[in-house]
This record gives C-alpha cells, structure tokens and sequence, in this order.
C-alpha cells in the first residue's frame, strides 16, 4: 500500500514536473492498478482532464465525433463537437442507416449535451438535461424518447438515467467546474 500512496503523493507535490496527459494517465492508472487505500481522493483538474479528453478523442471518431470539448459545472457537465449521425450508427449497428435518419442527419452537425451526474455507495448515474443538435433544443419527453428509441437501442451499454455499479471500489465522485474527484471506498 506504500507505494500507491506514495505515487499519488508524488503527483500531488510535483504535478508541474509532468504534463497534464502524463499527469491524468499516472492518476487513472493508479486508480485501476495501484489499488489505494479507502478514503483515497484521486483528483483530476480542469487542464488534466482536457487533456485526456483531447487523447480519447482519437477514439471517439471511429463513432463519428469529432472537436470535442467541455465545460464542467457543479455537478454536471457539457459536453459538445461534431457528430456525423450516419458514420455513429453504422459505427454502433454495423448497419447503413434508415432512410428517416439518412434525411435528417446526412451530414455533420454540432451536438451539444448536457448531464447531470451523481454517486453514492458505489453507483453512478447520468442524467441528460438537454441535447442540441444544429442548434435545437431536445429535452423533455421528447429527449426521453430519444434515449429510449434511438441511444439504448444503438448503444445498448450507454448506461443513461438509471443506476450502475462503479469499478475499481470508487464509493463516489463529485464533478465541479474545477474537475473531477474520485472517492475510494472499501
């Protein structure tokens, strides 16, 4: 147990000696391998966490998601960027998609989400307050459906406005304009 400790202690007294990249892959590595004591606070800050959002982003445009960017808030975040619908289904279904969605969404468009984001005892929740997309609210009953409709049907382990265990013995999180802390339970 020395050792993580003293990682997560290093990273806290010289975070100016590592990059923000660096310094976000020391800490989540630490959390999925380093196993830390409980009541361990793993923090990333505003700068670290764009710069891991940046690094992911290569991953997210297999699914069609390009200029990502965000904004954290008390509790919930936004997220937005350019989302190609048609490459995202056949990147989601591996089939071409309908032809209502074909007419809608045949090119890229800005998306623009907003969640809110909750946990306790070792579950998370996110909750969408609002979608836009080319500049049109979604929210509502109409947002619901397009949870229900076309979200979980084509990303059935997007897990959205329902509860779900946590790993590595995070007991909960809180997310502020700041960044993101990550709470270790037992």
């Amino acid at each position: 147990m020395r050792v993580p400790l003293a990682a997560l202690l290093a990273l806290t007294l010289y975070p100016a000696a590592l990059s923000d990249l660096q310094t976000a892959r020391q800490k989540l590595n630490l959390l999925e391998h380093g196993k830390p004591p409980a009541g361990t606070r793993i923090s990333l800050n505003d700068p670290e966490l764009r710069a891991w959002i940046r690094d992911e982003a290569s991953w997210w445009a297999s699914f069609g998601a390009s200029n990502l960017r965000f904004t954290l808030g008390q509790g919930r975040a936004t997220a937005s960027g350019d989302v190609d619908f048609l490459k995202a289904h056949k990147a989601a279904t591996g089939q071409d998609a309908n032809w209502l969605l074909k007419n809608l969404f045949s090119a890229t468009r800005p998306v623009s989400v907003t969640a809110r984001f909750s946990s306790a005892d070792g579950k998370g929740r996110v909750d969408l307050e609002r979608v836009e997309v080319n500049g049109v609210a979604v929210d509502g009953a109409a947002l619901d459906y397009l949870i229900q409709d076309y979200v979980k049907p084509n990303f059935p382990e997007t897990l959205v406005s329902e509860w779900f265990p946590m790993d590595y013995r995070i007991h909960h999180f809180t997310v502020a304009p700041s960044g993101l802390t990550l709470i270790i339970g037992k």
